[in-house]
């Protein structure tokens, strides 16, 4: 990171919005919590045991069921529940404990929001495993664009307002959460095919054969679509309609490029990957998809924790979030498609050069470039993010992970 952006980062100053009726509820259990946690713990290691708690649930899912299509287990569902309400709480009450340790800091912010970005890729991963989702390339994609576009709005909208808003004042990350861990806890009591079982019938003939069957999985998320897509219709509206973004404080500026169609511009990398990867999952890689869906879900949700993580990093430093956001990821996805689809438009000109030069010319396998692409993205996500991790944590003087500033020790 520059030295203009670490002093950006340097007086970054968290505003949070509204609450929800439940978050109100809920604050008193976390209060509670919080007290049970020693003073010498770090603020960041709260913030990464929760994290460390979904990462497990994530890898026994895809540990028991690689394909994402056999039936949860109810130890592995209530495990997957355990493990969402204590990132949950954990998530609640990092910073609590930074406050109540006297160790609140820009850094503890981006580790936090950070964390969320990454973990929902795993929530992703363990709703793919409860609700049978592995042969299912649309309902997949559904899942995912939902969880991450609600993520990066909150972000887009704070770029813009400088107000941290997790909810509409009625629903909100906290009642997804709920929400997730009850569709885990149903799995656990009624079992996986309870999400199978037809909720809704419409038309049919004489002899009373429905033509179209609902089941409760897909009016489960029809309505978690609608609620997500109402959350992100309010920040979309407070952003370009309401002229809440012209409210901004000039000290929160600073480098940013601000403005309805700037704030438009900075929604193409998402929508964008989002459209290439259904191209490529629903499309002719669909059978990619079908043999490994982890590592597809794994390329889709990394490119867009990276996107998550660099507009959370360009709002605390007040940079633009420019051209490279778009290129990094949309680039290999290009690619990735690209030779998808070169396989199946090209086959008589391929085989003809590879005839006359005795050279293979793309198409790669489709499975080695998915590989190849989740590689790719995971390093760049993670040098990026460890990278803007350890220039805050040495401008600012800080350990990550210990309570402690450089230099100093425990008494």
């Amino acid at each position: 990171m520059s030295e203009v952006a670490l002093e950006g980062v340097a007086a970054y100053k968290y505003v949070c919005g509204s609450s929800t009726p439940l978050d109100r509820l809920l604050n008193h259990y976390w209060n509670w919590a919080v007290q049970w946690l020693p003073l010498w713990l770090a603020p960041n290691l709260v913030t990464l045991l929760g994290l460390a708690f979904m990462m497990a649930s994530a890898a026994l899912v895809v540990l028991t069921d690689p394909s994402l299509t056999e039936p949860m287990s109810a130890e592995v569902a209530l495990f997957c529940a355990f493990s969402l309400f204590a990132y949950q709480t954990l998530d609640a009450i990092d910073g609590k404990q930074a406050r109540r340790t006297g160790t609140s800091s820009p850094l503890g912010q981006l580790f936090d929001h950070g964390c969320d970005a990454l973990n929902a890729v795993l929530i992703c991963t363990v709703l793919a495993g409860a609700w049978r989702l592995g042969d299912h390339p649309w309902l997949m994609l559904v899942i995912l664009f939902n969880i991450f576009f609600a993520f990066f709005m909150g972000q887009w909208e704070e770029y813009h307002t400088g107000l941290m808003m997790t909810n509409n004042g009625y629903v909100g990350i906290t009642e997804g959460q709920v929400v997730q861990i009850a569709i885990l806890l149903i799995t656990a009591v009624l079992g996986a095919s309870f999400w199978e079982t037809p909720a809704l019938r419409i038309g049919g003939g004489e002899d009373g054969a429905a033509v179209v069957v609902v089941t409760v999985k897909a009016v489960g998320m029809a309505w978690g679509c609608l609620l997500t897509f109402w959350v992100s219709a309010c920040s979309i509206y407070r952003v370009l309609l309401s002229g809440q973004a012209r409210t901004l404080p000039p000290e929160e500026v600073g480098g940013k490029v601000l403005g309805r169609k700037e704030a438009v511009r900075q929604l193409l990398p998402v929508l964008l990957s989002f459209l290439l990867g259904g191209m490529w999952t629903v499309g002719h890689g669909h059978h990619v998809f079908l043999d490994h869906p982890v590592g597809v879900l794994m390329a889709l949700g990394l490119t867009m924790a990276y996107l998550s993580t660099r507009m959370i990093v360009c709002h605390m430093a007040k940079q633009p979030f420019g051209a490279s956001e778009l290129a990094l990821p949309v680039l290999p996805q290009l690619l990735v498609v690209f030779n998808t689809y070169w396989q199946h438009l090209s086959q008589p000109f391929l085989a003809a050069v590879t005839r006359l030069t005795g050279w293979g010319l793309l198409p790669l396998s489709d499975v080695v470039i998915m590989w190849a692409y989740v590689g790719l993205v995971a390093v760049v996500y993670f040098y990026y993010a460890l990278g803007a991790t350890e220039d805050i944590c040495a401008y600012l003087g800080l350990y990550c992970l210990s309570i402690y500033p450089r230099g100093k020790k425990a008494d």
